[in-house]
């Protein structure tokens, strides 16, 4: 970490002695309602307000809400990548980033503050930047970018909170030091009722095929990896609830948990890939499983990676399982119901109840 100079110095300081302690209002939005900033550095631009992290030269989360009118906008982007003037300690400057070998990655997309152009020229403050590899930036990343845009659209409005993992150690770059984060985070909220919803994505920073789906993580896992408290301004009992268990189902879509049907074709498990995107039965010995903090995956007829079907779950499903399919389905014959999906060129069905199930 660089001081920039004596006088930026003091202010430092005198933020310090405010982290926990300071009051946050601002009159022209609510995101100030979003998070705790541990840094004790809170910045609010006209549209996102973000709480930038000296040690690690970069905001920490930024926040700010997302609308069907916003998404519309249309203005042409403009690649003004500049130093924020209203750091109190200096932001990062264009020398952080000259010849890093990484791209300058926006937190708050450009592509969501196109509807206005003042909007759209605080996205490029180097205080909502960090350090991203290039295929990360324009893969995986862009794709959740592009989601959201697109449940802002479906949902009519969401609030959002994205930021970097910021432990050390990391590597670092240019004069400042600006960290290069391990991995990213996006947590999205819906609080309009009846149907409230949160979700979270945890990305590692790296290229990725993977689907968005198989990073979401419930919010509770950011908090602890993060040290920040997000939504301390909502009722307490309805975020506590929505951050213990991201709900991908009313994310991605419903669907039934019912039984498939009795006439459903039976299919083997070594063939189940012929029958992509239809309904089946797939039988199988499953003889590896694994799981994770996100999904269990129960591998059909041959270890992973050599499985021909797998059988997933993903986090939000566990609660509707009062076992342990990982444990007690290994080694078993088993055949699972729903809908053939390809992931990197294996066949799937993703269950989402024990009913899905049925043991020979």
């Amino acid at each position: 970490m660089m001081i920039k100079n004596r006088v930026h110095k003091i202010l430092y300081f005198l933020l310090l002695g405010c982290i926990g302690a300071c009051m946050y209002k601002n009159p022209k939005n609510k995101t100030f309602k979003l998070a705790t900033f541990p840094s004790g550095q809170l910045i609010d631009h006209t549209y996102y307000t973000l709480s930038y992290n000296e040690a690690h030269e970069q905001a920490e989360w930024v926040a700010y809400e997302l609308t069907p009118g916003r998404v519309y906008g249309q203005l042409p982007r403009h690649n003004n990548f500049r130093t924020d003037e209203a750091v109190p300690t200096g932001s990062a400057t264009p020398e952080d980033y000259r010849a890093s070998g990484y791209d300058r990655g926006h937190l708050v997309p450009a592509g969501d503050m196109k509807f206005d152009a003042r909007a759209m020229d605080e996205t490029f403050f180097l205080s909502n930047i960090s350090p991203q590899k290039k295929e990360f930036n324009s893969g995986i990343w862009n794709e959740l970018e592009k989601l959201v845009r697109k449940w802002a659209i479906e949902y009519e409005h969401l609030y959002v909170i994205c930021g970097p993992v910021l432990s050390n150690p990391l590597e670092r770059i240019g004069p400042n030091g600006v960290s290069v984060p391990s991995h990213y985070y996006k947590i999205l909220f819906d609080d309009r009722a009846p149907e409230t919803k949160m979700i979270a994505f945890l990305i590692p920073h790296q290229a990725s095929d993977e689907a968005l789906i198989n990073f979401v993580v419930p919010v509770d896992e950011v908090e602890q990896l993060t040290g920040i408290d997000f939504f301390p301004g909502f009722d307490q009992r309805l975020t506590d609830s929505l951050e213990a268990n991201s709900r991908v189902d009313l994310w991605f879509g419903r669907t039934t948990t019912s039984p498939a049907p009795a006439d459903l074709r039976e299919v083997q498990a070594s063939e189940a890939e012929q029958y992509f995107n239809q309904k089946c039965r797939v039988c199988g010995r499953v003889v590896d499983t694994h799981r994770n903090a996100s999904i269990t995956h129960l591998n059909f007829e041959a270890p992973y990676p050599h499985q021909p079907f797998s059988a997933v779950i993903f986090h939000a499903y566990r609660k509707n399982f009062d076992y342990q399919p990982e444990v007690l389905l290994k080694g078993k014959q088993v055949c699972v119901q729903g809908k053939i999906q390809l992931h990197k060129g294996k066949a799937q069905i993703v269950l989402r109840s024990p009913e899905q199930i049925l043991l020979r």
